[in-house]
C-alpha cells in the first residue's frame, strides 16, 4: 500500500481532476486534501454525519456530489468507506434518471431491488480508500447500509461481484492507502471487534467453501489473515498492525464468501446484519456475540462445513475442536473488553429480546439474499437445527 500523502499523485497519474474526498474529521483528511493540492488535483471535501453505518437517504445526498466528479477517495472507518463505494456506485445511476435526485430515491430502490436497477461492470466511478481503523470494508466488495424508519436489518448491497438479488456492479477500489500510525488509532475494544468482523469472514467463507472443488484454494488464500487475527488477540502489543492486515485480507475474501454461499453457510453475516440493525451496535460486536455460538454449533452439526472450519481451528490452535475454538474466542474478546452479551433495556428479558430480532427478521433484506436461506426465527434460536440459548444471541 502507498501512503494516503501519495494519493493525490495516485489521481493525477490516472488524469483524475476532480476527486471527491468522503473523510472524518482529523489528521488524515487534512492529508489527504494537502496531497491532492500538491497534485493539483481540485478536490471537494464532505464529512458526513454517518454514524455506525449510512443510510441510503445519504447516500441519495452525496451521489449527486460524486457524479460531477471523476473518482471518490473515502478516509476513514468502516461507514464512510461504505458510504463512498455506495455513492460511487449510485452516482452513474443518478446520472441517467431523468428526475430530481431529491425526489429520487434510488438507493433504496436498488437495494431493495424493487425496479431491477443494474449497472455493468465498470460503470460505477473509481473509488480509492484510506482505512484509519482495521475495517473488512476497505477491501470489501460489500456494502453495508441501514434502511431508515427506525430499528431495521442492515441490507447489504454487494457492490462488486454476485450479491444480493442479482447485484453487482463491478465496482472494486483501485487502491487502497495507508494512513500513518499516529492519525489511525483505535481502542482495545474496537481493534477486538475488528478482529471478530474479520474472523467471521473467515469463517463464513470456510463454511461456503466445505464440500467444493474451491476449499483448499480458499482455505490457503485465508490462512494469511487467520494468522493474524490470532496473532491480534495473544499479541495486544502488535493488534493494531495485526488486526489491518486480518481486515485486509478477510475484505478480499467476503466477495469469494458471497459467491460460493449455499443457503444459510454464510449465517454469521446474515445474523450480524440482523442484529447490528436491530440492537443499534457495531457490527464487529455483533460478530463477536455471534461467532462463539455459531462454532460450537457447526460442530455438533459434524458435516462438510464443520471439517473445513476444523482446519482453521487446527491453524489457530493446533486443536481441531471448534468448541475449544469458541473458548479461546470467548476469553480473548472479554479480556479486550467486549463481552459475550449485549446489553437489555431495563423493560426486556433475553426471550422478548430475540422475540423483537426475529420479528424484524422477517422483513429483512439479507434474509432473501440466498437461496434456502433458514427462517428468521430459526436464523436467530439455532442454526442448522442446533438451538442457541437466547442470551448468547443476545
Amino acid at each position: 500500500m502507498r501512503p494516503l500523502c501519495r494519493a493525490g499523485g495516485a489521481c493525477a497519474e490516472r488524469g483524475w481532476g476532480r476527486v471527491l474526498v468522503l473523510a472524518e474529521e482529523g489528521r488524515a483528511a487534512a492529508m489527504a486534501l494537502q496531497s491532492m493540492q500538491k497534485a493539483g488535483v481540485v478536490a471537494q471535501l464532505l464529512l458526513p454525519p454517518v454514524g455506525p453505518c449510512a443510510w441510503p437517504g445519504l447516500v441519495d445526498e452525496v451521489a449527486p456530489v460524486a457524479a460531477r466528479a471523476d473518482a471518490v477517495l473515502g478516509v476513514g472507518g468502516g461507514a464512510v468507506l461504505d458510504l463512498a463505494k455506495a455513492a460511487a456506485a449510485m452516482a452513474p445511476l443518478l446520472q441517467a434518471s431523468d428526475r430530481s435526485p431529491s425526489f429520487e430515491p434510488l438507493t433504496s430502490r436498488f437495494l431493495l431491488g424493487a425496479e431491477g436497477h443494474s449497472l455493468l461492470p465498470g460503470a460505477a466511478l473509481p473509488v480509492l480508500l484510506a482505512p484509519t481503523r482495521p475495517t473488512v470494508a476497505a477491501t470489501s466488495g460489500r456494502c453495508l447500509l441501514h434502511p431508515e424508519g427506525g430499528l431495521s436489518a442492515l441490507a447489504p448491497l454487494a457492490i462488486a461481484g454476485p450479491g444480493p438479488f442479482g447485484v453487482g456492479v463491478g465496482l472494486q477500489a483501485l487502491e487502497v492507502f495507508q494512513v500513518p500510525s499516529d492519525a489511525a488509532k483505535q481502542s482495545t475494544r474496537g481493534t477486538a471487534a475488528a478482529v471478530a468482523h474479520a474472523l467471521a469472514v473467515f469463517v463464513d467463507g470456510a463454511a461456503a467453501a466445505g464440500g467444493t472443488i474451491k476449499q483448499k484454494q480458499l482455505l490457503d488464500d485465508m490462512m494469511m489473515g487467520v494468522g493474524s487475527s490470532f496473532s491480534a488477540l495473544r499479541q495486544p502489543e502488535s493488534a493494531q498492525v495485526d488486526a489491518f492486515e486480518a481486515s485486509l485480507q478477510a475484505g478480499l475474501a467476503a466477495s469469494e464468501s458471497d459467491a460460493n454461499a449455499k443457503g444459510d453457510l454464510c449465517v454469521i453475516h446474515a445474523l450480524a446484519c440482523i442484529l447490528a440493525g436491530c440492537r443499534n451496535v457495531p457490527f464487529g460486536w455483533a460478530c463477536r456475540v455471534l461467532l462463539p455460538p455459531v462454532l460450537r454449533a457447526w460442530e455438533e452439526e459434524g458435516d462438510d462445513p464443520s471439517r473445513s472450519l476444523a482446519v482453521l481451528a487446527e491453524a489457530m490452535l493446533g486443536s481441531s475442536s471448534l468448541a475449544r475454538l469458541a473458548d479461546f474466542l470467548d476469553g480473548a474478546f472479554s479480556a479486550a473488553g467486549l463481552p459475550p452479551l449485549l446489553p437489555l433495556d431495563h423493560a426486556e428479558c433475553p426471550d422478548s429480546a430475540a422475540t423483537l430480532l426475529a420479528l424484524c427478521a422477517e422483513e429483512a433484506p439479507v434474509a432473501n439474499q440466498r437461496p434456502a436461506l433458514v427462517g428468521p426465527v430459526s436464523l436467530l434460536w439455532g442454526v442448522k437445527g442446533t438451538r442457541l440459548e437466547p442470551h448468547k444471541v443476545i
